[in-house]
């Protein structure tokens, strides 16, 4: 569905309707573990609409790792791991958006991110095992465990082409942060506005979108 179109443009008037504020309260997106939750609302400043989308994925991040190995056999295993990773995510991105119909950001549009993470204590399936059979503890990892570049990275890769045609669109980054908690979910609030670059802006704390995780929901994921 394009932004233009005349059922585009009715969501839109519905979403100015009630979020035209920068100082709404939207109840928090908590999808059950495994699933993909989204949102899409506008805002305006001055003249400039803004339009902004929230992807909530109760789903475990992973670190960018440079995939020099692409079409190669002889691909290490932390290679594979995060092609499947991106693979996975971009599936339940594109169907999740699908579902809310929810559209790319076109590409007339200057973008801003703001990323949260979080992830437990965890090892991949094939981490080596010690001779009584428990995970080596060198391969169980949380989210303090790899660098916020790298989780911000990977995030937005499996973002592009999905919620914008091209990752060089995203020109601004806003509050978010990655912790290690009882659950693992990772969100990216994008925003932005036709061919005009906007900044963060400090009211939208009052959302609850700069870190949209709550302690009690993290326990259940």
């Amino acid at each position: 569905m394009k932004p233009d179109s005349p059922t585009h443009k009715a969501m839109r008037e519905a979403s100015r309707s009630s979020f035209d504020s920068t100082t709404v309260a939207l109840a928090p997106l908590e999808p059950k573990a495994g699933e993909v939750a989204c949102r899409e609302w506008w805002t305006r400043e001055g003249h400039v609409e803004i339009r902004h989308v929230l992807i909530v994925a109760a789903i475990r991040p992973h670190p960018y790792v440079v995939r020099v190995y692409a079409g190669r056999g002889n691909q290490p295993p932390r290679v594979k791991r995060y092609g499947i990773w991106q693979k996975t995510i971009k599936e339940q991105l594109q169907t999740a958006l699908a579902v809310n119909g929810i559209a790319p950001f076109e590409k007339d549009y200057y973008l801003g991110t703001a990323i949260s993470s979080a992830a437990r204590p965890g090892s991949p399936p094939d981490a080596r095992l010690r001779k009584d059979g428990f995970v080596d503890r060198r391969y169980i990892k949380n989210v303090m465990d790899w660098d916020r570049t790298d989780l911000d990275k990977a995030i937005e890769d499996a973002c592009n082409t999905i919620l914008w045609h091209d990752d060089k669109q995203v020109r601004a980054t806003g509050p978010g942060a990655h912790f290690a908690q009882t659950g693992d979910a990772f969100a990216i609030h994008t925003w932005g506005a036709v061919n005009n670059f906007v900044l963060w802006n400090p009211d939208w704390n009052n959302t609850g979108f700069s870190v949209p995780f709550t302690y009690k929901w993290l326990a259940l994921v």
